[in-house]
């Protein structure tokens, strides 16, 4: 076999390499010599100072710096013989102040005496401006965390408090931060028939809480209604870290609520008696008032139409104020639905006829039963087909449909009215809650659907809605099927 020629890799010159390893260099170096003058730079020194290589040769150290004392510092500085992450400060040809990391290294002769200095330096600006923007940004959140009008935590998952800002620690009674040792949010005092048992089961099973009120004693024993929300940070295996959240006082807010529930209660309990007499007196005068001038009997209808009004509005206020203080009773139990519906369809069909709307059971379901109370059922029933009748143009129909929906059963009521506004749509089953009509002015009271919705939920059910503009809208609530 022929002999092969082993090919050798041609080595670069040792200085040649070390050059080469110099001008490649990202960062900065600068060899100076005991006097401090410079005797090396690579090419990032050039290109970062402005100066030419020749230029930079007849230069001392201190000449490159904004004060040239630092060189001096520095000296003294290295009796170790090399000094780490020290910085100074840079001046370039263009007058550009440029903040830099230096390490140094010193070279001693064989005597002992200093040779050289070898400096490499890197250029820090992008890193001050971020610790400074840092800085910045720590302290308009520190600020901010002081100066929110709401209280703000931090505690473990079981409830010690590891930070509050100023604003919780004076809504319970604390006066610093160096009371935090003693706060514990799990043996918080609460008014009876509040605890914390809502909140810890919404955090272990949806990792957060919204919304959750309470009424906590406060340190000197007042009582503070409040709002709070929180959520859970875990760490990268999924485990809890610790709870951040906010408190809200709402004490003001629920005293007002308070305050006008009881004015409501009081104001439509001292009127529907007289207006109940006023309304029946009004409704027999319109039923026999035949022998009465037209333009008489035409204001008769409609103060009595008005005064009917007025009674279904009382009745509504009274039905929130039951169903808000826990006094309205509901009867739970199983339904025939079928007949029930067509039964609140013929009672209601008068009321449609007003608006010169017809309205129609579609083909019902084989019969079902539902769980829940019957009276409350129609009214529920009642309030969603006086709403369709009132929306729909005249000479339409308002259809009711019966389904199954899993373990619930459906009834529909679907109109061909203009729909539902994207702008109403959030608040739909709020107090007071009004649509204005085609014709721009608002028609009812804005109670019925809220009222709807809290019966619906009494009866372990739900309530909504589908609709789109032009298209009409369907409301819907489902009841739990009785097997």
């Amino acid at each position: 076999m022929p002999n092969k020629k082993k090919t050798r890799k041609k080595r670069l010159p040792t200085a040649q390499f070390l050059d080469s390893i110099l001008e490649n260099l990202v960062d900065c170096l600068l060899i100076i010599d005991a006097d401090a003058r410079i005797r090396k730079v690579n090419k990032a020194t050039v290109d970062l100072m402005g100066y030419s290589e020749r230029e930079l040769m007849n230069k001392t150290f201190g000449d490159l710096l904004t004060d040239p004392e630092q060189f001096d510092m520095v000296l003294g500085l290295m009796e170790g013989g090399s000094l780490k992450e020290f910085e100074l400060t840079f001046i370039t040809k263009f007058h550009r102040k440029i903040p830099m990391s230096c390490s140094g290294s010193a070279v001693y002769d064989s005597t002992g005496a200093l040779e050289a200095i070898v400096c490499i330096a890197k250029d820090i600006t992008e890193r001050i401006h971020t610790e400074q923007a840092l800085r910045e940004s720590e302290e308009r959140f520190r600020s901010l965390f002081e100066n929110i009008p709401i209280g703000v935590y931090r505690t473990t998952p079981g409830g010690k408090v590891l930070n509050a800002n100023s604003t919780l620690l004076k809504m319970i009674g604390y006066d610093s931060s160096t009371d935090l040792s003693t706060l514990d949010f799990e043996k918080i005092s609460m008014e009876s028939g509040y605890s914390r048992d809502d909140f810890r089961m919404q955090m272990n099973k949806q990792g957060e809480a919204r919304g959750l009120e309470g009424v906590w004693r406060t340190r000197n024993g007042k009582l503070l209604y409040i709002r709070e929300n929180s959520r859970v940070v875990r760490d990268a295996s999924g485990n809890p870290l610790y709870y951040e959240g906010t408190v809200e006082d709402i004490t003001e807010r629920k005293r007002i609520e308070q305050m006008k529930n009881e004015f409501t209660s009081i104001v439509s309990h001292e009127l529907r008696v007289p207006l109940t007499a006023i309304h029946g007196s009004l409704g027999w005068i319109a039923e026999n008032s035949d022998a009465l001038p037209d333009r008489i009997k035409k204001m008769v209808l409609i103060a009595a139409r008005s005064s009917d009004r007025m009674v279904r509005m009382i009745n509504d206020m009274l039905d929130i104020d039951k169903i808000e203080s826990g006094e309205m009773q509901f009867h739970i139990r199983p339904m025939e639905i079928i007949p029930l519906v067509e039964n609140t369809l013929e009672a209601n069909q008068p009321y449609a006829e007003q608006f010169h709307v017809r309205l129609e059971l579609a083909i019902p379901l084989p019969a079902v039963k539902a769980r829940g109370d019957a009276d409350r059922f129609v009214q529920v029933l009642t309030n969603l087909l006086s709403n369709a009748s009132k929306f729909s143009p005249p000479q339409e129909t308002v259809r009711v449909s019966i389904t199954r929906e899993n373990t619930f059963v459906r009834v529909a009521v679907t109109d061909r009215g203009p729909g539902i506004p994207e702008k109403y749509r959030a608040r739909m089953f709020q107090k007071f809650a009004q649509i204005p009509g085609a014709d721009g002015r608002q028609k009812g009271t804005g109670l019925g659907l809220s009222i709807s919705k809290a019966m619906v939920e009494k009866m372990d059910g739900r309530i909504g809605f589908i609709s789109e503009p032009g298209k009409g809208a369907t409301f819907y609530f489902d009841l739990p099927e009785h097997a």
